[in-house]
C-alpha cells in the first residue's frame, strides 16, 4: 500500500515475493457489492442488465486476486440481432467497483449488419453514470465513457496515472527501444486527446480512413502517441495512448464469430470467407452491409492496435483490438491471395510490401500479447505467422534469389506503373522494404516461440532482407549506393520491367553500385512527378561523403531506414555496424536526432538484447 497525493508523482518500487496472506476476491465479494442492477441501455433496440445470480455467470474469469479480480461480462441486447453489452469489472479488496462498458454492432455471418443510432446509457448503484446519442456503424464498438473517464466507479474515482520504467520497458525488447528523450512542450505530446467522446478519431491523421499517407503519425512499428509515452512518459501521455486506443472503435475490424465461442474469427474455421467486402467483389464475404460507410482500415497503413495500452494496462478490452486488428488484417485479404487458411501477406502488388510489414507486425503482437491459457487463438496466430515465414524463406532462399545484391522483396515497379511507361528497367520503394526490416527485427525480439525450425527461419529470411537497407548504407566505391542518399523516395531495383522473383534469375544488378547508377540517371520521368521529386540531385554526381541527403525528413518516414539498420545491427548483421557508423557520423545527424526528439516515431535505437525471458503470461 503507498500513500499518494493529488498532482504529486510517486516512486514506487516493485520486487518479487512471496504471495501475501488472505483470501482471492471471487464473484461472491462481487455480489455483495453490486447490490443494485448494472445495465446498459441502447434506447429503442433494448437493453441488458446484470444483477444477483448474473454475476455468477462471466464471460471470462481474467484477473484473480487478493487485491483485485478482475471478470468479463456480455448479454445481447434483447431484441437485437447485432448489439451486444459487455462489461469489464474489477474488484479492488477496498470494496471500490471499477467497471468499463462498452457496446459491440456485429458478429461475424449474422445477417443484415447496419448502423444503430440511439441514446446509449450506463447506470450502475442505481445513478446513470453515462448517456449520449451514439450512431453505432455496423462492425464498430466504444466503450461507455466520456470526457477524461477511461473507466466509471462504484465509489471514488482514484484518478490514477500509472507512469511504467520506461527504459526498463523498452529493455524487456516488447516495445521497440527509442532514442528520442522527447520533451513535454513537444507538438507531439501538447496534441494528445485529452478527452473522449465515443467513436471519435482522437489523434489519427484521417478521420474517414487511414490512406493519408505513409508519413501519418499512426504508421509505424507502434503510432506516434506511444511512441511519446516511451520516450516523454507523463500523466498526459498516458491519457493519451488510451484515449487513443478507444479510438480504435470506430474502425469496422470487429467480427466476433458466434459460432466459435465469440471469439475473433479465425482463418481455420473459415479460410475462403473474406470480412468486410460485399458480395460483388466475387469472394466468400460476410453478410452485406447497409446503413453509413464506417471509417476504412487500409491494410498498407494500418496501426498497431491497442498494443501498448494492453500492456500498461492489463485490461482484456484492449487486448481485444489487439487481437480484431490480427484476426481482421488477415481475413480482410481475398482469400486467394492470402492462399485460403494458410494466411499469407504476399508482397507482390502496388503498396503491399509495407501491408506485409504491418500485418506481420499486428500478428506478432497478437502473438505476444495473447495468454498462454488461450491455446487455441494463440496456436491460430502463430500458425499463421509460422506459415509467412516458410513461404518467404521458399520464395527468396530456396528458390536462390540469393543472387540478387539488393535482396528486396518483390513489388509493383513504381516506374512503370506510377510513370505509365515500359523502359525496360523496374523501380522499387526501399522505405517499404525498411519496414519490413523493422517488422521482423522487432518481431525477433518478441520471442514468438513459433515451434519447429520456424524461429531460426526468421532469423535466416530477416537476414538474407537485411542487405536491402545495410546496402544503401554503403561508402563511397564504385561497387556500392552512397550512404547519402538512401532514403530516395525509389531505386532502380532490376535492369528489367519483369524481373524473375519466383525463380530466383532475375535479372539483377551486379553491385549496389549499379543500382545507385541507374537510380540517380537523372533520366526516370516518374522521379520528376510531384511529392517524389527529388529536387536538387537527380543527377547522380560523384561519390563523396557529406550530411545525409533527407529530401524527406520533415516528414520522417525517411528515417525508417533508422529502424531497419538499428535491428541489423541488434541482430548482427554482417555491415550492420559499419553502415549505421556511416548513418549516425554524417554532419547533419544531431539535427535529424534534434528532430526525432520531437517526433520519435521512426527513431529506433541501437541497444543490448534483452537477457532474460520475455513471456510475461498469465
Amino acid at each position: 500500500t503507498a500513500a499518494v497525493r493529488a498532482g504529486v508523482p510517486t516512486v514506487i518500487s516493485l520486487s518479487a515475493g512471496l504471495r501475501r496472506a488472505g483470501a482471492v476476491l471471487t464473484i461472491a465479494d462481487l455480489q455483495a457489492v453490486l447490490v443494485q442492477p448494472v445495465t446498459i441501455g441502447c434506447g429503442a433496440f433494448g437493453s441488458a442488465s446484470w444483477r444477483g445470480s448474473d454475476w455468477a455467470k462471466p464471460f471470462q474469469t481474467w484477473i484473480s486476486g487478493q487485491r483485485m479480480s478482475s471478470w468479463v461480462f456480455r448479454k445481447p441486447i434483447h431484441g437485437d440481432a447485432h448489439l451486444v453489452a459487455w462489461l469489464e469489472i474489477r474488484l479492488w479488496d477496498s470494496g471500490a467497483v471499477e467497471i468499463l462498458p462498452w457496446v459491440e454492432n456485429g458478429y461475424l455471418l449474422v445477417t443484415g449488419p447496419t448502423q444503430k443510432s440511439a441514446t446509449y446509457t450506463f447506470t450502475m448503484g442505481g445513478t446513470t453514470k453515462f448517456s449520449a446519442a451514439i450512431d453505432m456503424l455496423h462492425h464498430q464498438r466504444t466503450p461507455l465513457v466520456s470526457g477524461a473517464a477511461t473507466a466509471h466507479w462504484l465509489g471514488t474515482d482514484p484518478d490514477l496515472s500509472v507512469i511504467h520504467d520506461t527504459d526498463y520497458l523498452q529493455a524487456t525488447g516488447l516495445v521497440p527501444t527509442y532514442l528520442a528523450k522527447t520533451p513535454q512542450t513537444a507538438a507531439a505530446i501538447t496534441s494528445l486527446v485529452t478527452t473522449f467522446v465515443p467513436l471519435q478519431k482522437g489523434n489519427f491523421d484521417n478521420g474517414n480512413s487511414m490512406s493519408g499517407g505513409g508519413a501519418a503519425n499512426h504508421i509505424g512499428l507502434l503510432p506516434q502517441w506511444e511512441a511519446v509515452h516511451l520516450t516523454g512518459p507523463s500523466a498526459t501521455t498516458y491519457k493519451g495512448l488510451i484515449l487513443n486506443a478507444f479510438s480504435l472503435g470506430r474502425y469496422p475490424i470487429h467480427y466476433r464469430d458466434e459460432s466459435d465461442g465469440n471469439r475473433w474469427a479465425r482463418l481455420s474455421q473459415h479460410p475462403t470467407l473474406q470480412t468486410g467486402r460485399e458480395p460483388e467483389y466475387g469472394y466468400t464475404t460476410t453478410p452485406a452491409t447497409s446503413g453509413t460507410v464506417p471509417p476504412g482500415w487500409d491494410f498498407a497503413h494500418a496501426p498497431s492496435a491497442g498494443y501498448l495500452a494492453y500492456l500498461i494496462t492489463g485490461r482484456s478490452y484492449f487486448l481485444d483490438e489487439v487481437q480484431a486488428a490480427a484476426s481482421f488484417t488477415s481475413m480482410g485479404i481475398a482469400y486467394s491471395w492470402r492462399q485460403n487458411g494458410l494466411g499469407l501477406f504476399v508482397s507482390n502488388g502496388t503498396g503491399n510490401t509495407r501491408h506485409v510489414a504491418w500485418g506481420l507486425r499486428n500478428l506478432a503482437q497478437a502473438i505476444a500479447a495473447t495468454p498462454d491459457i488461450d491455446t487455441t487463438l494463440l496456436t491460430e496466430f502463430r500458425t499463421q505467422y509460422g506459415n509467412n515465414v516458410t513461404f518467404y524463406k521458399n520464395k527468396y532462399i530456396t528458390a536462390g534469389n540469393s543472387s540478387n545484391p539488393l535482396r528486396f522483396v518483390q513489388d509493383v515497379d513504381y516506374n512503370g506503373s506510377a510513370g505509365g511507361n515500359s523502359d525496360g528497367f523496374s523501380f522499387g520503394a526501399p522505405w517499404q522494404q525498411d519496414y519490413l526490416t523493422a517488422s521482423m527485427g522487432y518481431a525477433m525480439d518478441l520471442d514468438m516461440q513459433l515451434g519447429g525450425t520456424l524461429n531460426a527461419d526468421l532469423t535466416a529470411f530477416f537476414e538474407w532482407h537485411a542487405p536491402s537497407v545495410v546496402g544503401r548504407l554503403g561508402f563511397t566505391g564504385a561497387s556500392e549506393f552512397l550512404y547519402r542518399r538512401y532514403d530516395a523516395y525509389t531505386i532502380a531495383t532490376a535492369p528489367t520491367d519483369s524481373p524473375d522473383y519466383d525463380g530466383g534469375t532475375g535479372p539483377w544488378y551486379a553491385s549496389w553500385g549499379a543500382c545507385y547508377d541507374a537510380t540517380f540517371s537523372g533520366t526516370w520521368p516518374e522521379e520528376g512527378v510531384g511529392s517524389r521529386s527529388y529536387g536538387p540531385y537527380l543527377s547522380r554526381g560523384s561519390k563523396v561523403e557529406g550530411p545525409l541527403d533527407n529530401w524527406y525528413v520533415t516528414n520522417t518516414r525517411s528515417t525508417s531506414a533508422l529502424a531497419a539498420i538499428a535491428y541489423c545491427v541488434k541482430h548482427n548483421i554482417t555491415g550492420a555496424d559499419a553502415a549505421y557508423q556511416r548513418m549516425t557520423s554524417a554532419a547533419n545527424w544531431e539535427a535529424i536526432v534534434a528532430d526525432l526528439d520531437l517526433q520519435p516515431l521512426w527513431g529506433i535505437a541501437v541497444s543490448a538484447m534483452p537477457m532474460w525471458s520475455r513471456r510475461r503470461k498469465r
